[in-house]
């Protein structure tokens, strides 16, 4: 929405950014999903041209850097987000498992979790 109002993408991804809340609510792989590269290449590829972002650019987005087997949608949601939560302390390891501790704001490190 942004983009279309005037804003070129990497203002607009940081805008978003730092007004966003990420809360990791499952630590099992089956609840982070993940697409392929060529998936994705059928619906973006057309796209990512019009904000000025390669296709690499995008991929790195959504890269797990324990498992860089598709585009990841928690580690994109993390990279996406200043600030993160997480339910529980499982859901914190979880999340940490996909690099979320980059500089952002992880909320359960300044509100620890008690169980």
């Amino acid at each position: 929405m942004k983009v279309e109002q005037g804003m070129n993408y990497r203002d607009a991804f940081e805008q978003v950014k730092d007004t966003t809340v990420f809360t990791t609510h499952t630590p099992v792989p089956a609840g982070h999903d993940i697409f392929s590269h060529q998936l994705l290449d059928k619906y973006f590829d057309s796209y990512l041209p019009t904000l000025d972002l390669s296709r690499e650019e995008f991929f790195r987005l959504g890269e797990n850097p324990v498992r860089p087997d598709g585009f990841n949608m928690t580690a994109f949601a993390l990279r996406a987000s200043k600030y993160h939560n997480a339910v529980s302390k499982k859901h914190e390891r979880s999340a940490e498992r996909c690099g979320s501790s980059s500089g952002r704001d992880d909320l359960w490190k300044r509100f620890p979790l008690t169980t």
